[in-house]
């Protein structure tokens, strides 16, 4: 052999040298990739989770980096705990990252974002932008709730993505501490950060991460098992628990903890698209949509990650916009949503708009030894029947239990007992939507008539005019009390004029039609009304207080008879427009003979020094009839 010959040899071998070493390092990759533990086997990881915010993104750049902008480490990390996340193969030519070491992809980008998935060494996926800083990329990942994911730049490789886009840093989620176990408690231990949801499944609204590292009692477990209950401070979490998935948790002590039914999930909302320009929130994760800028306000539905909406205010803080929803969703077509879980654009100058007045509360009855006991997992309006069309006695806040002791036919809406000082009859009904359920089996419950609807005469256009706007369906009564007679329900999203208020403003009086009420005026309570301009309103004296009617009881068992929900006017005829007699209080009894022609009035019985012929009639709207099927038709007067 040549001296030529073997010098190309020797220079050929030396220029292989790094292919070789490459592949061995490929091979050690490899083999790691092989030997991922299970997640509730998988050693604490050694990438730290700090709990502060990162540092502030620099200015955008106008066309992303086509390579990596630092330098990829020369080790190898450790194989990743947890699922791996599934990602489509990027095409040729496209924009590709391929990741140099096992690495994590994440929410947004930074360390105190939850986890997605791992992504192991040697994988690819699809770069679809980059972060403000430049130190992320966002990669395609279509189980994400955007379908995206961001990963480190300095753990992958990338290739023809010059040009891809910048995309807009989602908030930091809020941290959220679960309570801490005792050393032989039902705990779990938090791999990596992981969103706290609302129910057991990526669905619920989140209510903010725990970080890796974080212990957490554990209170149940959901019926697949795939989901932990963990308990959390009510301070920060009205409910006082969430659900981890077990995917990113270990779990200690844990094989005696209870199955917790989930709460049903809901069905996102659709909501009406935005104009070209106009300022927008798009949703990042499941959020919920709020009647107030705070999580003391109930819950009107759930948007999906992605769905946008016109922005057309803000809270003081900042910390709430008001979008636009569907007026089947509340008739003001309005609702709040936290800036925690959207992203928003062009929204620099929206108006700031005051918080509409947090819900009175209501705490339900104690629930008796085996009873069914709903917990409410949300602030909830607890009704008067099972719809939003029937008016709210108040809100049962996060977190109270109470005995379910009724549903209507489908389940979606359950009885609950209630103080009698809350609820003459002693009941009221909430949304299954917001309460879980303890074991056992409740009865169908029947179903109230719905109220007569209310209806205001016309605002005034005048911008200094001082206008109710309805919040939730409320009683329109004659007074500025409980005690006085409701004449019907106002609906949400009704507005009327505001022409009085009681001496400490907690009762409004407002102009109605005529044809619903004779004497065109009623009263509206101030917890259930937004009024503009109501420094002017004057204060007006209340109507005297309704003559009281005494009830009566059944002549015999099994006899017809109706129970008063409510304060009620006991009249001459079936209408508003017939005089009335007085009052029942609610919770009063009478005996029923009778009814109207369209079976929605009831003749009852009444003393004779009251009326005549001891007869009156009142609204089946306030009334609960029992044994009355066959009470014979009576014509008005």
């Amino acid at each position: 052999m040549s001296k030529e010959i073997r010098s190309r040899s020797i220079e050929n071998m030396i220029r292989k040298i790094p292919i070789i070493l490459a592949t061995i390092v490929a091979l050690v990759m490899l083999l790691n990739a092989c030997t991922t533990p299970t997640p509730t086997q998988a050693p604490a990881p050694t990438l730290a989770e700090p709990t502060t915010a990162p540092a502030a993104p620099t200015a955008p750049p106008t066309a992303a980096p086509t390579v990596a902008p630092t330098a990829i480490p020369a080790t190898v990390a450790p194989t990743p705990a947890g699922p791996v996340a599934v990602m489509p193969t990027p095409a040729a030519g496209t924009p590709s990252a391929t990741a140099a070491i096992n690495t994590w992809i994440l929410a947004g980008p930074g360390t105190n974002y939850p986890v997605y998935g791992a992504m192991l060494g040697g994988a690819q996926a699809q770069v679809i932008g980059v972060s403000e800083d430049n130190k992320y990329w966002v990669v395609s990942v279509p189980v994400a709730p955007l379908g995206q994911g961001w990963v480190d730049a300095a753990t992958v490789q990338t290739a023809n993505t010059g040009g891809v886009p910048v995309v807009p840093t989602p908030p930091v989620p809020v941290p959220i501490t679960p309570t801490n176990p005792g050393p032989n408690d039902p705990q779990v231990q938090v791999i990596q950060n992981v969103y706290v949801r609302s129910g057991p499944g990526d669905t619920y609204p989140a209510y903010g991460v725990a970080f890796a590292g974080t212990n957490g009692l554990v209170l149940g477990v959901s019926d697949d098992g795939k989901w932990w209950m963990v308990r959390i401070s009510p301070e920060q979490v009205g409910a006082g628990y969430g659900w981890v998935s077990a995917d990113w948790v270990t779990a200690t002590n844990t094989s005696s903890v209870p199955v917790v039914k989930a709460p049903p999930s809901q069905t996102p909302v659709t909501l009406p698209p935005p104009a070209t320009g106009a300022p927008t929130a798009t949703a990042t994760d499941y959020v919920n949509l709020r009647t107030g800028p705070g999580t003391n306000y109930p819950v009107l539905g759930v948007a999906a990650p992605g769905a946008t909406s016109t922005i057309l205010g803000k809270s003081q803080d900042g910390q709430w916009w008001v979008v636009t929803v569907p007026t089947t969703l509340t008739a003001t077509g309005q609702a709040w949503v936290s800036a925690s879980y959207v992203i928003v654009s062009n929204a620099a100058n929206v108006p700031v708009i005051p918080a509409p007045p947090a819900p009175p509360t209501v705490t339900p009855v104690p629930p008796s030894t085996g009873a069914v006991i709903g917990t409410a997992t949300e602030p909830i309006n607890v009704r008067s029947g099972p719809s939003s069309q029937y008016p709210s006695y108040g809100v049962v806040p996060a977190g109270a239990q109470g005995e379910i002791i009724g549903a209507n036919s489908d389940n979606t809406w359950y009885q609950v007992k209630l103080p009698t000082s809350v609820a003459p009859v002693g009941y009221g009904w909430v949304s299954a939507a917001y309460v879980t359920v303890s074991s056992g089996t409740v009865p169908v419950a029947p179903t109230p008539p719905p109220p007569e609807v209310v209806q205001p005469i016309a605002t005034p256009s005048a911008e200094s005019a001082s206008v109710a706007t309805v919040l939730e369906a409320v009683n329109v009564r004659s007074g500025p009390s409980t005690d006085y007679p409701s004449y019907g329900v106002a609906p949400a999203g009704a507005s009327a004029p505001v022409v009085g208020t009681n001496s400490d403003r907690s009762w409004w009086q407002i102009s109605v039609n005529p044809a619903n009420i004779p004497e065109g005026v009623a009263w509206v309570s101030g917890g259930y009304v937004y009024v503009t301009n109501s420094a002017n309103v004057p204060v007006v004296n209340a109507p005297a207080p309704p003559a009281q009617i005494p009830p009566s009881e059944p002549s015999a068992q099994g006899a017809p008879y109706g129970v008063a929900t409510d304060t009620i006017n006991v009249r001459s005829g079936p209408g508003n427009s017939y005089t009335s007699y007085g009052v029942v209080s609610a919770g009063a009894t009478a005996p029923i003979i009778g009814k109207s022609s369209d079976g929605t009035w009831w003749v009852i019985l009444i003393p004779t020094s009251v009326a005549a012929n001891g007869q009156g009639w009142v609204s089946g709207a306030y009334v609960d009839a029992y044994n009355a099927q066959n009470v014979p038709v009576i014509p008005a007067p």
